[in-house]
Order: structure tokens, then C-alpha cells, then sequence
């Protein structure tokens, strides 16, 4: 039988030699321990109405682009869920920067509003997909680089992580380990389902059940049917199998089989008992079971002998072209309770500052309703929580509420002014990464002011 901790600390190999691996890796700090959470909303989600204006100018000029959508509010089971008075105020420590603006999180929410105020949470609005800066006359007069299939789905979600539209073979997550040089098959994990963000040059990704419940395959018990040789011929085939074949892609594919099997054995017994997801986990919230699964992980550390993991959890339903009032808040408020439970369980582990959980989407929204919805955009606002994030803050300019402003693509769609590439490269500095590999995993990077956003100390 495969020996454990050998499988954990080497089936990747040697680390192989790579571009994203200069000289100057060598002299990067990466003591300790640090992950990234990357937490994907897929369909698009409607930032418009998670950072929503609170002062009375802000409220009624985003009041005004929403008339049908609180109109069904007010004829609905839950008639004030976006009423001014209801809304959570924030108290951000550079609201000085806002003059008299002031913003607001809806009620469902009030569990990321406590980290916030605590200061484990910070926003950073108008982020996307760029290029280069840009200015709303150039994409007008389509002059500007922007990038390809704006509001598609598919490729704006690959856009998003990786650089380019359907199709991308590697994502930034996975580019930023190849980066650090980590070579165990537990620091790239999905806890849903395969994403391109996770795949690197060298890196492969995990995917674990989102559920949590790491069961053996089949034949890989002790006995099956009190007969241990053909649990021992199943070991054999998985281990031996590729070998024998002649087929590179052949190969390929059944060493896969065997290691995910090896996986699965592995993390099953490590499971089995109490675990630090144990109090992540709400009944009925999807987002909580894969939350749960990656403080799991992040728990096993030390018998996986990994110093950096890059995690993804994501869920759908964020599509919300109609029926938003309906749909939204259960949104909100489950990923809202979610991320509270996962940031309370990392902190009970002594792991506030070494973990860093980010928000991203397919796209922002339109402002202005389309009835009983909004539809595709472009630039949207996202969540970053830790213990390491200046937090209490808003790092960037929130767009105006009314419509015509100089950020305005269509209807309220936002033209992004931070880009994917600073988003993602100050995450990655905080992970280790030096400026030379910065360069290289966020190729427009260099084209953006590289101070213009700072979301840790």
C-alpha cells in the first residue's frame, strides 16, 4: 500500500523548471503559512445592491434606477428589505474620502457588516477586466484596448481568471503557485468543481467534494466481500496499470484514476473524526459545506507539509435578469452567514492573519432595472476578509448612483477602474510573490498605477 505521508509530500514530483520560477524567487519571503479563498459567483452577481448608496442624494438617485425592483420589494413578503432605514451604514475609516457620501450594505448581510466593523473586511469597488486604463469617451469612441466578449459569461468568468476568454489552460491561482514553487497535489483545490483559475503550468488542481464526505472508492476498503486479495489486486491495477501501457494519453488517464483514488484514501482517513469545518457548516447553505471542506484543508496543513494553498469555492444563481427581490437577499444573506462562519472558525485556529478570502463574478451588473431584474454589465464590487486586509475600508471610488457619470458603460454598467490584474497581483503580493514574478503571472499589470491599490499593510 502507497505509504501516506511519501504520497502527500511527493506525488507532484520534483519541482519542475519553469518561466514563473526566476532568481529572484529565491529571495522572496515566504516563511509561515498563507492561503488564498477565492469565492466565485457565477452568473454575474449584482454588486449594485450589496454596496448601496446610503446618504439621501446617493440612496434616491440608486432609488431611482431600481423603481420596479422595489416596487415587487414593496408588494412582496418583505416590502422594506431596501428601504434606507433598513440598510446597514457603514462607518469606513477613510470616509473622508467620500466627502458627504455614505453607503450602506442590505440587512441580510449583517454578518460580513460585523467583520467589517470589526476591521476583517474591506470592499474594493469597480473591479474588472481591463487592459489598459481606460475613459468612457474611448470605449465610446472604441478606441480603447478593452477586453473581448464584454457580458458573455464564459469568457468574462475566464477573463476574470485567466487572462483570456474560453478556452484559457491557466488561471492565476494556479500560476501564482507555480510561482512559490509548491509541488504537493494539496495546494491547488477546488472544493466544487474543475476551474481553469486553479490550473497552472505545473500546478494541478484538486477537486474534493464540496459536501465534505471523503469516501474511499469502491474496492479500496479492507475487504470486499471479506476477500482481501481483490482489494489488493484493485491497489495494484491503480498503482501499476499506467506502466503498462503504451498510449501516452492512456497513460495519462489512468495515473489520474490512481492518484485521485490515492487522494480520496488519504483525505478519508485524515477526516475521520472532528474537524475545524465541523463549525463552519450550516444546514441548507451550500456556501458554508465547501467553506467547511476548505478549513478542512487548511487544517491538514502540516500532515500535507504545505507552507501556500490556493483554494476555489463556488455556486450559481447569480443570473438574476428577473425576480431579483425574490432571489437576491437568500443570495446575500447565505454567502453573508457563510464567510462569517468561515472567518470565525480560521480565527479560532490561531489563523486570522495566515488566510485571505476574495470575492469575483462573471461580471458586475446594470444599475438601471430591466423589470423585475438587471442585466449583464461589466465592473463590479467585491469583498476581501482577513485578518491581514486594512479593513474597515473602501479602497477606490464608488461610481456615482446617477446615470450619465464617467464611468458609466450602459444603463449603469460600470467601466472598471481597478483592474483584474492589481486586484489579483496585491492578493498574490501578500502570498510571497516577488515583483519580477508579479509581472509574469499579470501580464497588464504594468500597465495600471501598481500603488493605486493596497489592501494590506
Amino acid at each position: 500500500m502507497l505509504d501516506r505521508r511519501s504520497f502527500m509530500m511527493g506525488t507532484a514530483g520534483a519541482l519542475a523548471a519553469s518561466p514563473l520560477l526566476p532568481s529572484a524567487a529565491l529571495a522572496a519571503d515566504r516563511s509561515g503559512y498563507k492561503a488564498l479563498v477565492c469565492v466565485m459567483m457565477l452568473g454575474g452577481a449584482d454588486t449594485h445592491d450589496l454596496l448601496i448608496g446610503h446618504d439621501q442624494p446617493s440612496y434616491d438617485a440608486w432609488a431611482d434606477q431600481r423603481r420596479s425592483i422595489l416596487n415587487n420589494y414593496e408588494a412582496g413578503e418583505n416590502p422594506t428589505a431596501r428601504a434606507r432605514d433598513r440598510l446597514l451604514r457603514l462607518d469606513p475609516l477613510n470616509g473622508g474620502e467620500f466627502g458627504s457620501r455614505a453607503f450602506g450594505m442590505p440587512p441580510e448581510m449583517a454578518s460580513l457588516k460585523d467583520l467589517f466593523d470589526r476591521g476583517d473586511m474591506a470592499f474594493v469597488p469597480n473591479v474588472g477586466p481591463l487592459i489598459e486604463p481606460v475613459t468612457r469617451q474611448q470605449v465610446k469612441d472604441k478606441t480603447a484596448r478593452v477586453p473581448s466578449k464584454i457580458g458573455s459569461h464564459n469568457d468574462q468568468r475566464s477573463t476574470w481568471q485567466a487572462f483570456s476568454g474560453e478556452g484559457a489552460k491557466a488561471g492565476w491561482g494556479g500560476l501564482i503557485l507555480d510561482a512559490v514553487g509548491e509541488s504537493s497535489p494539496y495546494t491547488a483545490i477546488s472544493a466544487r468543481s474543475q476551474t481553469v483559475f486553479l490550473q497552472g503550468e505545473d500546478t494541478v488542481q484538486l477537486q474534493v467534494p464540496s459536501n465534505g464526505q471523503f469516501k474511499r472508492a469502491y474496492g479500496m476498503d479492507k475487504t470486499i466481500y471479506g476477500n482481501e486479495e481483490i482489494t489488493q489486486a484493485i491497489r495494484s491495477y491503480y498503482s501499476n496499470a499506467a506502466d503498462h501501457l503504451s498510449n501516452p494519453l492512456m497513460r495519462d488517464i489512468v495515473r489520474a484514476q490512481g492518484n485521485a483514488v490515492d487522494n480520496m484514501e488519504v483525505l478519508a482517513e485524515l477526516l475521520d473524526g472532528p474537524s475545524i469545518g465541523d463549525t463552519v457548516r450550516i444546514e441548507g447553505n451550500g456556501w458554508s459545506q465547501q467553506l467547511a471542506t476548505v478549513a478542512d484543508m487548511i487544517g491538514l496543513r502540516n500532515e500535507f507539509g504545505v507552507s501556500r494553498q490556493v483554494f476555489q469555492v463556488s455556486a450559481g444563481g447569480w443570473d438574476t435578469h428577473k425576480d431579483q427581490h425574490e432571489r437576491i437577499p437568500g443570495l446575500l444573506g447565505g454567502l453573508s452567514q457563510a464567510i462569517a462562519s468561515f472567518q470565525a472558525a480560521i480565527d479560532a485556529a490561531g489563523l486570522s492573519d495566515s488566510v485571505t478570502l476574495f470575492t469575483m463574478s462573471d461580471f458586475g451588473r446594470t444599475l438601471q432595472a430591466n423589470s423585475s431584474g438587471t442585466d449583464h454589465g461589466w465592473g463590479g464590487h467585491h469583498m476581501v476578509v482577513g485578518g491581514a486586509v486594512r479593513g474597515q475600508r473602501i479602497h477606490g471610488r464608488v461610481p456615482e448612483f446617477a446615470p450619465d457619470h464617467d464611468r458609466d458603460f450602459k444603463r449603469g454598467a460600470l467601466i472598471p477602474e481597478i483592474s483584474v490584474d492589481q486586484y489579483g497581483a496585491e492578493l498574490a503580493r501578500w502570498f510571497g510573490l516577488t515583483q519580477s514574478e508579479l509581472d509574469l503571472v499579470f501580464p497588464n499589470r504594468r500597465n495600471f498605477d501598481p500603488g493605486a491599490l493596497q489592501l494590506f499593510a
